[in-house]
């Protein structure tokens, strides 16, 4: 029988009416069930007579630490409408679950970022739009042979300990040409001067001793194309999946990042097309291609990828840190008489840098309390999964673990303050302080700044070394204070105008 003829035979307009709503309730109750098929709770839905859901996405942004901590009063894991629609919330009592199984993968996160945002028919991208021109250094981070994940957990970390001395060399010169060398007290941009600093010492890295990672030009480029991809991103998904590709062609920002595209791989392009030599197996397009292994690649936004993926988390956790550090000048005092001790003593080195548990202890601790998100572990299920007690996570499903637990008492004695000896208390406590789980590279389900399970950054080992290298130089070089961290969007993010107070200092040791 069909709902006309349950309705009776008075096709009035009243009642055609009331048959439509009926069929749409059963339709939205039919696929609610295909993709929720655990019955959670989505929080912050679109209200009924709302059209579409960007108010409920508003709601979202306006305060996403206070809808995860709701919903996780209520249940262990539930539904958001976020930046990019739905995902499901999950307790950080899964964390060492979800990061040890392969089922679940960071690589289609990025690139399908789950069922609501990827058609399989029309191969619609995802949050960095892979597929459309402009985008490809996002999207190398999905691409499924993760040439760059192994690239940076075999060449990268062998090379690492080669690294130090050039990059210490290049952090030397940053710092003259970004914050001079005055020795009386002047005011600076934080985070433009660090995002300059942080890209020349980026490019050193990478690139190797070459002009280029002392271009000014090409020291902003990189740092604007950073910027200006995430934003064209973010005003790309608001458009339909099917219209992405079409919407792209014509939308400034879009161009923009073609454009600046463009204007990257002239810069780069002599670089990748020069032949191979002692001086070029240092850098990370030698890299790349060895991984390669004969397999066509386009190097040039790999490179990108690698160095916008470096670029955009160190001035991050370096900004941060120097923001509390900024605030806390005692803490300064003892991490400079650590470095003294330590480096003065064994000079500038991988293992010497491991041995600044001061320094390591108050940069995991900026992590701690300000991480890049309230949530982490981003994961798409490649399969249907069935967790151990007994919750089901559809194929497709886009997952995040909250994060709000690193940031408060929950876990931390005091968690809701900064601490900058916590870490180097607990290492010093515990019976192998080298190789504690409270160092800043160690992951855990109660601290997840560099993620956590297989699939955790594979470059923190790095990253580790590249900020204690610069802020060595700065606590040596440098007396600064008056810093303070602002917050930016839903994500934590370090505001664009902070200000600091520095004056170069006669540092004890040279570097």
């Amino acid at each position: 029988m069909t709902t006309m003829e349950l309705l009776g035979s008075d096709l009035s307009p009243a009642n055609v009416i009331l048959g439509l709503v009926v069929i749409t309730i059963l339709v939205v109750k039919i696929r609610e069930r295909m993709w929720n098929p655990s019955s959670l709770p989505v929080y912050n839905d679109r209200k009924w007579y709302e059209f579409g859901y960007g108010k409920a996405t508003g709601r979202y942004l306006v305060d996403p630490e206070g809808l995860i901590r709701s919903g996780l009063e209520k249940g262990d894991a539930f539904y958001l409408c976020t930046e990019a629609h739905f995902r499901l919330i999950l307790s950080p009592k899964y964390a060492d679950v979800i990061g040890g199984d392969n089922r679940f993968d960071l690589g289609k996160f990025i690139s399908e970022v789950g069922i609501f945002d990827y058609d399989e028919k029309t191969g619609a991208t995802g949050d960095f739009h892979e597929g459309i021109p402009g985008f490809e250094p996002l999207a190398n981070i999905a691409l499924e042979s993760k040439i760059l994940q192994n690239t940076v957990k075999t060449k990268l970390s062998r090379q690492t300990p080669k690294l130090v001395e050039p990059l210490s060399t290049e952090t030397a010169m940053a710092l003259i040409s970004n914050w001079g060398e005055q020795t009386d007290p002047h005011e600076v941009n934080m985070r433009d001067t660090m995002s300059r600093i942080i890209a020349q010492m980026v490019s050193r890295g990478f690139l190797g001793e070459d002009d280029l990672c002392r271009n000014p030009t090409w020291l902003q480029l990189l740092y604007d194309f950073l910027e200006d991809s995430f934003i064209a991103a973010h005003i790309l998904r608001r458009w339909p999946l099917f219209m992405r590709n079409i919407a792209s062609r014509f939308l400034p920002s879009c161009q923009k990042v073609r454009s600046e595209l463009q204007d990257v791989i002239e810069y780069l392009k002599p670089l990748i097309d020069k032949p191979d030599s002692p001086d070029t197996e240092m850098t990370a397009i030698s890299w790349v291609k060895d991984m390669s292994k004969g397999s066509a690649y386009d190097f040039t936004t790999l490179q990108l990828t690698l160095a916008l993926a470096s670029l955009d988390t160190s001035n991050d956790l370096l900004t941060k840190a120097m923001c509390d550090l900024s605030e806390h000048p005692n803490l300064v005092k003892d991490i400079r008489k650590e470095i003294i001790e330590i480096v003065g003593k064994e000079g500038l080195s991988k293992s010497s840098l491991q041995k600044l548990y001061l320094l390591d202890s108050a940069m995991k601790e900026s992590q701690r309390l300000r991480p890049l998100g309230y949530s982490n572990m981003e994961r798409v299920a490649k399969e249907r999964v069935v967790l151990p007690d007994g919750l089901i996570i559809p194929k497709g499903t886009a997952i995040m673990i909250s994060a709000c637990h690193m940031m408060d008492s929950s876990i931390w004695p005091d968690g809701d303050r900064y601490d900058g000896y916590r870490f180097a208390n607990l290492r010093n406590a515990s019976k192998n302080a080298l190789t504690s789980s409270y160092q800043l590279t160690s992951t855990s389900a109660d601290h997840m700044g560099f993620g956590h399970g297989k699939q955790a950054c594979p470059g923190r080992h790095y990253a580790v070394v590249f900020g204690k290298i610069l802020l060595c130089h700065i606590i040596l070089k440098y007396d600064f204070n008056e810093g303070r961290t602002k917050l930016r969007g839903h994500n934590i993010l370090p505001h664009a105008d902070i200000k600091i107070n520095i004056r170069r200092r006669n540092e004890e040791i040279s570097l």
